[in-house]
């Protein structure tokens, strides 16, 4: 058996590794394409170089946790014996990785670096919506306590449609779970929290006093200028002139400082036709018109972003749009790419099982 047993596991730990930057790949386009506020997701035909990088990204926000609950657990069970033991264990672990995998993974979408594990804005933002922050919480506990069956018959059950039938449920709450951690993000994107720039401008209005400045006062640098001399200020024609060999004596201007009233502008023309437009004759308007009496034209892109609505967040964010999502066209055939690559490890696993030579 162990001639069978040694190639099926290389090919296994293949097909898991395509398998998992696959499914990477689909939950980082269904978070963001989600939390962008799209209600059909677009699914780009990417090459697969492009997009690998998203799984050495989710296994980093996902290894960063493993650490951590693995200690929390382990201190916490360090008083229980038996075969109890384990199980708690997993439990603990479990429920603090499904705690804080969602803060770290919107972290990193609302940080400067994809690295970020725990952003502060992000925190505010939460705050303020707090109730769907439950509601999330509420409903992926419910999808995650679905899949512990339906991963135990998919690995350990029997026959053919077990494998189908779980891998079709896996992947389902699997997709189901990236919408839900979506409309979480979407909701926190569009919760409005002041910046630096606006809570730096109110403490700016509570200082108490006006400055007023007196318009006869002698300006900082004459007064510099007096101090440093001792004496009032001088004017260049007071002071000794300079020799040159052609004009004489020389001396500079003396310096005004009265404020420079700017004159005011003079008065437009009115425009003058060429010819008068007879009253039988109407004026002609036309784009070599309108390009001649128009010195700027507005820009496109501004015009649509002033005549854009502002975005709203849904109605019902937890509801519509969340549990269907997986029947829209190309996000099916993702749904059944992914089951077929979950299928084929499962039934890998269970041929390891029965040729496991030892």
């Amino acid at each position: 058996m162990a001639f069978i047993f040694v190639p099926l596991l290389a090919f296994t730990a293949l097909i898991t590794t395509v398998v998992w930057a696959y499914a990477s790949h689909v939950f980082v386009v269904v978070v963001e394409d989600t939390a962008s506020g799209n209600e059909i997701l677009v699914w780009d035909d990417e090459p697969m170089f492009d997009w690998l990088w998203q799984s050495v990204y989710v296994a980093w926000l996902v290894g960063v946790w493993l650490v951590p609950a693995a200690l929390i657990a382990r201190l916490a069970t360090g008083g229980i014996d038996g075969d109890g033991r384990y199980y708690v264990f997993a439990l603990i672990a479990f429920s603090v990785f499904w705690a804080t995998f969602p803060l770290s993974l919107l972290s990193s979408m609302v940080g400067e670096s994809r690295m970020t594990i725990l952003h502060g804005e992000l925190f505010q933002r939460l705050a303020k919506c707090l109730g769907h922050v439950l509601s999330f919480y509420l409903l992926s506990s419910l999808i995650i306590a679905a899949c512990v069956p339906l991963a135990t018959w998919l690995f350990v059950g029997q026959g053919i449609p077990s494998i189908v039938a779980g891998a079709v449920l896996l992947t389902l709450a699997f997709l189901l779970y990236a919408r839900l951690m979506g409309r979480l993000a979407c909701l926190a994107r569009l919760t409005r929290i002041r910046t630096k720039k606006e809570v730096a401008k109110k403490k700016a209005k509570r200082t108490r006093g006006v400055k007023v400045d007196n318009p006869w006062d002698v300006p900082d640098e004459v007064q510099r200028e007096e101090a440093a001399r001792g004496v009032g200020f001088t004017q260049p024609s007071e002071m000794d002139g300079l020799e040159t060999p052609y004009e004489g004596e020389v001396t500079g201007y003396d310096v005004s400082f009265a404020q420079v009233v700017k004159p005011e502008p003079p008065p437009a023309l009115p425009l003058r036709r060429s010819r008068p437009i007879p009253a039988s004759e109407p004026e002609r308007v036309g784009p070599a018109a309108s390009r001649a009496t128009t010195t700027v034209e507005p820009d496109k892109l501004e015009m649509a972003r002033l005549s854009r609505k502002k975005e709203k967040p849904p109605e019902n964010p937890w509801g519509i749009g969340v549990w269907l999502f997986p029947f829209q066209g190309k996000t099916a055939v993702t749904w059944v790419t992914l089951a077929l690559g979950v299928g084929l490890i499962a039934a890998c696993v269970r041929v390891l099982q029965e040729t496991w030579p030892w």
